[in-house]
């Protein structure tokens, strides 16, 4: 008898799952086809190798999982069950994708940060090479008569601050202070160690995140971009007006309970809940020109661009009234747009007639966001995506007042303090 329920036990899942994958492949087979285009370097870069056969294979299963019929819903339900069981842990077949609820109830991921070694002083040699790489640009800009400043942005994780139900080894905060001690003394360029500058305002350590996002938050990033303008004024007298750089001259409108982040987005808004979200836009009045590329990995003077015109909140931000109305779809990039190799911002009423150029990781897009309104013109490079130019050259053809660097710890890699060549 337990047999013959075994077997109809397994019909009924078989049968489940094909009827799963013919819906997928009827109604989400474009969502498949736009995954394996996102993936299409891996997939063209033809090689003898198990890393291709594994690129390939891995490339095929991230489009039908982004593909599957009720994908959402499945995912949600899954982590309500897990949430009702009592569990802070959703394991995952590859043990760097589990995700976990940690003790100030925000979601974290195994092996969600780059530099992720178990020896702290094993990073020691990687981020002393990082450190000259910005000596040399801080070096390059003076000659060149550009200003220079490094926005460390914070760890998310801090063990002493947070307790996990399992160990994971995240150095990325003593990373940052590290990399800081080997640049706070260069007299050439100004660096912003946020960790020392949120304890010294006293910033509640948890309000700096989203619970369900590996990104800091939107108002977390506005407190950055003051940050930045201040030290632009104190070390180089940009003269902006603290009217572009203080929060009550910006509409706050919060979206409650409307975002599900990074993290949350593979466990579900059950599991952990949803965060709330906050557009933030001038009440002064704005005009601009935005154009981001139109072809990955090159310059908008090559392969292209899209552009918009029109106020901040139409603009720079995700068209406010459909966000709002929840019309369009939340994201991070919301704010600029989504990662991009290059993205140019024309502001007909900037606090200042200067140009800015912005090396950047995702954590800048709302920093940028908010910095556009203080430029003539701002650019940001994403050194992920940027393979015409190097750091150096695009620095010389676009002659900025200053360069700014903004990235988070989980973005420090070779890639990102790569200034000298073509990535």
């Amino acid at each position: 008898m337990k047999k013959v329920y075994e077997r109809i036990i397994s019909i009924i899942f078989v049968g489940f799952i094909s009827i799963t994958l013919l819906f997928s492949l009827l109604f989400n087979w474009h969502t498949m086809l736009e995954s394996l285009y996102e993936n299409k370097d891996k997939i063209l870069n033809v090689r003898l190798s198990s890393e291709y056969v594994k690129d390939v294979i891995d490339s095929i299963d991230s489009a039908y999982t982004e593909g599957v019929f009720f994908r959402k819903q499945y995912i949600d339900i899954y982590g309500g069950l897990q949430k009702m069981s009592g569990k802070s842990i959703i394991w995952d077949s590859n043990p760097n994708n589990t995700i976990m609820i940690g003790s100030d109830g925000k979601l974290y991921s195994s092996g969600n940060i780059t530099m992720n070694f178990a020896d702290y002083y094993s990073n020691k040699d990687i981020l002393n090479k990082y450190a000259e790489a910005v000596s040399d640009l801080s070096m390059f800009t003076t000659q060149n008569d550009v200003d220079l400043l490094f926005f460390q942005a914070p760890a998310r994780y801090d063990a002493d601050e947070i307790s996990l139900p399992i160990k994971i080894s995240d150095t990325s905060k003593d990373n940052v202070d590290y990399l800081y001690s080997q640049l706070k003394d260069n007299t050439d360029l100004t660096v912003l160690n946020s960790q020392i500058l949120y304890k010294e305002q006293d910033i509640d350590f948890a309000d700096l995140f989203f619970k369900t996002d590996h990104h800091w938050n939107i108002k977390t990033a506005f407190w950055a971009y003051s940050e930045i303008c201040k030290a632009l004024n104190n070390y180089y007298d940009y003269k902006i007006p603290e009217l572009y750089f203080n929060i009550d001259n910006y509409i706050n409108y919060v979206i409650p309970s409307s975002y599900l982040g990074s993290l949350g987005v593979r466990t579900g808004g059950l599991f952990a809940g949803r965060d709330d979200f906050d557009l933030i836009y001038p009440k002064f009045e704005t005009d601009y020109v935005k154009t981001i590329c139109k072809v990955d990995n090159l310059d908008i003077s090559r392969g292209g661009g899209i552009q918009y015109k029109g106020k901040f909140e139409e603009v720079i931000l995700s068209d406010v009234n459909k966000l709002k109305s929840k019309k369009s779809e939340i994201i991070f990039g919301s704010y600029v747009s989504s990662d991009r190799s290059e993205v140019i911002i024309e502001n007909r009423k900037s606090a200042t007639d200067k140009k800015v150029l912005i090396l950047k990781d995702s954590f800048a897009l709302p920093v940028s966001a908010f910095l556009s309104t203080c430029f003539a013109e701002t650019r940001l490079l994403d050194l992920r995506y940027q393979h015409e130019k190097s750091v150096k050259e695009y620095i010389l053809d676009y002659a900025p007042d200053a360069v700014l660097i903004i990235y988070n710890p989980g973005a420090y890699s070779d890639t990102f303090f790569n200034f000298d060549k073509k990535n």
